[in-house]
């Protein structure tokens, strides 16, 4: 057996050989490679025919079986011709042997194609050296046995280790399909080239000849029917998925969006206090869905409540603003009545006592001191007219607290005072004159400590100038004591008491008997000047634009402004403004008032407090009370020129024949049904109507309801 070597001989095949089987190989043998099985034979006889003792034996020989892997191949062939490939793919299948198994792949040892395509060729294909036979040798050295030996020849026999006609590892096998599979040979499926393969394996384990026997199929003609079943339930699936879509859409839009929308547009409506809206769009089915029925229950039950809170919010408003309105007529009233009456005593000194004073004294100390005369209704004002001359001073103080600090004021009012009396009470001595005559001036006839006698008082300006002989403002040249800032006629035009003093004056009997006194630099005296209509359009009536201390002195330890004081007054002269604005010193101011009118009746003030004014409050002076007391003396007027045509109905009526309703306990005629305004018919007498041209028919027209009234 030239080709079984023992290790004693250093052979190349080194075997181990027991009495199983053993395997050698591959090798070149004959030019083919070859796998040889060997088996040793022992004998129980020894060379002479003598039988061996139990329990030994002799070498008898070496039983050797070769095997070519072409024989594989051709079987791997027949294997996959019979496998159910698609005629396009079977060029590309490939089956292969391997020694080893799929835990431990060792030697390439066959491999077959179904198209007869030998794996030569296909490790040859694409290089250029394919050609030359010492290429195709190198590119076909790792071959272990192919089904066409003739491709594949050594040069000689190889017995060494050198030889290139060894087997090599499937990575090395040079074809791409089992390069591929040889990185993992338990995979299943692979690339190569951007094409899918499948590859199944099997272990083949035969008298201890252990062979991995693979096969190799390209991917698509195996998955094309599932992907177009796959595609087919795709597209049924997805056209089940639409069906249901739109069904659970529509039982969705019904039952779930269209009532959450509702609920949504009516929470929109409720935000904006559109209730009647809400109400409306309220959703009033129940719903299956317990938490949208729960929700369209809450949004229900919220609805009806802000209805009713609608309700009573606007009954609340209407008795508000009833309220506010009753307020605003109360105060037009009031304002009105305090205008036209004397709401508080008009409080004079005599002139002899003023002119002894020295300086400008407070109502207190005068009181006190018995100096003051208390008029203390209009009849005893207007009697005591008769007699009296009394002045009116007006002027503005020249300090905080203080009218008259240094006696500038008092000395000019002293001088004031001799030529009103000069003038008023011409030819008559000066003692006697001043015997006669009477002064009104703030800080002696307005009480300085009690707030509510100075509000009645300041209420009653209109009347205190009005029935004044004399008004006269006092202007000298001075200096304010605390500021520093000049005084003179034109600082006195921008306080805000002063304008309110003018304006008094101005609403209550016009300019006349109106003066100014601006005294001279050198205080030696002036002459008092009368105030024109021109003189007067220099003299800004704006009473709420004037200068107040209090809110130079930022409010400090006061919780009202003088403007606010001054609101109700202010009101009542306007109400004089209305009902005289017919006559012609009137006209005038009705004029300026119309033209400017929300400076004179400002609605609101703010009240600044703190040292820099950094906090202000926004409080309400006039606002809503002109509108009142435009309508409140429009609507007046009406009724007194109502109840004048219903006076002379009522002369006339008792010389008149009464034809009509039935009288009643007033002597008027009854309405016939209770609530209608009943026509009142007055005629002369007959024989009145029988004087022809001399005779007169009265027919008057009038709701029953005023002339009752």
């Amino acid at each position: 057996m030239p080709y079984f070597k023992d290790k004693a001989d250093g052979g190349i095949h080194q075997h181990s050989v027991a009495n199983d089987y053993s395997w050698f190989g591959p090798y070149l043998l004959s030019d083919q490679l070859t796998l040889t099985a060997a088996t040793v034979v022992h004998t129980h006889v020894n060379s002479n025919g003598t039988r061996l003792p139990d329990g030994q034996s002799s070498f008898a020989g070496v039983i050797l079986t070769d095997i070519y892997p072409e024989i594989i191949s051709t079987f791997l062939r027949q294997y996959i011709e019979k496998l159910d490939v698609p005629e396009a793919s079977r060029a590309r299948t490939v089956a292969y042997a391997v020694t080893g198994s799929s835990a431990a792949p060792g030697l390439m040892l066959a491999v077959s194609t179904v198209a007869g395509e030998t794996y030569s060729e296909i490790s040859a294909r694409g290089s250029e050296e394919a050609k030359d036979h010492l290429a195709r040798k190198r590119a076909l050295s790792h071959v272990v046995a192919l089904h066409d030996p003739a491709i594949y020849k050594c040069d000689a026999v190889c017995l060494t280790t050198s030889c290139n006609c060894v087997a090599a590892p499937m990575a090395e096998s040079g074809h791409p399909l089992i390069a591929a599979a040889a990185l993992d040979v338990k995979s299943t499926s692979f690339s190569v080239g951007g094409e899918r393969f499948l590859m199944r394996t099997a272990d083949f384990d035969a008298y201890k000849l252990q062979l991995l026997v693979g096969v190799i199929v390209p991917e698509e003609p195996y998955t094309l029917g599932s992907r177009r079943r796959t595609r087919v339930a795709m597209f049924v699936a997805v056209g089940i998925s639409l069906g249901i879509l739109l069904v659970w859409s529509a039982v969705q839009h019904l039952l779930i969006v269209r009532p959450l929308s509702q609920v949504s547009r009516g929470i929109k409506a409720m935000g904006d206090m559109r209730l009647d809206d809400a109400a409306r769009l309220t959703p009033r089915n129940s719903s299956f869905i317990t938490t949208i029925d729960r929700l369209l229950r809450g949004f229900q039950s919220a609805q009806l409540h802000l209805l009713a809170w609608r309700t009573q919010e606007t009954q609340r408003r209407i008795t508000l603003e009833e309220e506010r309105a009753a307020r605003n007529l109360a105060s037009v009233i009031e304002a009105q009545t305090n205008a036209s009456q004397l709401m508080h005593p008009m409080v004079l000194v005599s002139a002899t006592t003023f002119l002894g004073l020295g300086k400008l004294t407070s109502y207190e100390t005068l009181r006190g001191q018995g100096k003051l005369t208390f008029l203390d209704t209009l009849e005893q004002l207007v009697a005591f007219r008769e007699a009296k001359k009394v002045i009116f001073l007006s002027h503005q103080w020249l300090g905080w607290g203080a009218p008259d600090p240094d006696g500038e004021h008092y000395t000019a009012m002293v001088s004031a005072t001799r030529e009103a009396g000069a003038m008023l009470l011409p030819g008559m001595p000066e003692a006697q004159a001043f015997e006669s005559m009477y002064v009104w001036v703030d800080f002696g006839s307005i009480a300085q400590e009690h707030c509510g006698m100075q509000v009645m008082a300041i209420s009653s300006l209109p009347v205190y100038s009005a029935y004044s002989d004399a008004f006269i403002v006092v202007a000298p040249p001075t200096k304010h004591a605390q500021t520093g800032h000049s005084c003179n006629l034109g600082s006195y035009a921008t306080r805000g008491w002063c304008r309110a003093e003018m304006l008094s004056k101005v609403c209550g009997s016009g300019l006349e008997h109106m003066y100014v006194y601006r005294g001279t630099d050198d205080k030696s005296g002036g002459k008092l000047e009368p105030v024109t209509v021109e003189a007067l359009k220099q003299l800004s009536l704006h009473v709420f634009d004037g200068n107040f201390s209090c809110c130079a002195l930022k409010h400090a330890n006061c919780t009202r402004c003088d403007k606010q004081e001054l609101a109700l007054p202010v009101l009542g002269l306007y109400s004089l403004v209305l009902t005289r604005r017919s006559q012609p010193h009137m006209a005038e101011v009705a004029q300026m008032i119309q033209q400017d009118k929300a400076r004179f009746f400002p609605s609101h003030i703010d009240f600044a407090t703190g040292e820099h004014a950094e906090h202000h409050e926004r409080r309400p002076l006039l606002d809503g009370l002109i509108e009142v007391m435009e309508e409140y003396v429009s609507v007046k007027e009406a009724t007194h020129e109502v109840s004048i045509t219903a006076t002379a109905v009522r002369g006339t009526m008792d010389a008149a024949e009464i034809k009509g309703p039935t009288r009643g306990s007033n002597g008027l005629p009854k309405p016939s049904n209770p609530g209608e305004e009943s026509l009142v018919s007055a005629v002369t007498s007959d024989e009145e109507a029988a004087g022809g041209d001399e005779a007169c028919e009265l027919h008057a027209v009038v709701p029953l309801h005023t002339l009752q009234c």
